[in-house]
């Protein structure tokens, strides 16, 4: 079958995000994007020769306006990055991702705000059973210790059946 074939990306699946709701979402921001090295602002991922930006990737805005990771230090919003899947034959949400497009590259973002929920499969790390997370390089870490944690965790499933971690933030 063709859908064997397509790359396979990280997914989300929104629970509460009151940003959808408030229409704090984030659309027409580029990635920042350096031509040396062909270096993006946020976690990107490669299939083939082609960098994608995944599902869950937590991203905030620099002083140029321009999208990259999110880092505690850096004061600015969470913002998480969500992308529908676009209406296609093959209804599968893991082959979709955002293409990246050199310094043309615009994810939509959803700005997260304390209370907010979310389960994805686009983690660093395990837990067995609930725990904390923060943002490392764009990703959520998962971690046992609350020590500067921005998010409350636990395992869950997508609703595929894969296995998946739930998100609440904390702050």
């Amino acid at each position: 079958m063709l859908r064997d074939y397509l790359p396979v990306f990280h997914q989300l699946e929104p629970q509460m995000l009151k940003g959808i709701y408030a229409g704090a979402i984030i659309a027409q921001r580029p990635v920042k994007y350096t031509e040396t090295g062909d270096v993006y602002g946020v976690a990107t991922v490669i299939k083939g020769a082609v960098k994608f930006i995944e599902n869950g990737v937590v991203m905030t805005l620099d002083v140029n306006g321009d999208l990259v990771n999110y880092a505690t230090a850096t004061g600015g919003p969470k913002i998480l990055h969500f992308t529908e899947e676009l209406p296609t034959i093959l209804k599968a949400k893991d082959t979709w991702a955002l293409k990246c497009a050199e310094g043309e590259t615009y994810p939509r973002g959803i700005i997260l705000q304390a209370g907010d929920e979310f389960v994805t499969d686009n983690v660093s790390g395990t837990l067995a059973a609930a725990g904390y997370a923060t943002v490392v390089d764009g990703l959520l870490t998962l971690s046992t210790t609350s020590t500067s944690a921005e998010f409350a965790a636990y395992p869950d499933t997508l609703a595929n059946g894969a296995g998946a971690y739930h998100f609440i933030v904390l702050k």
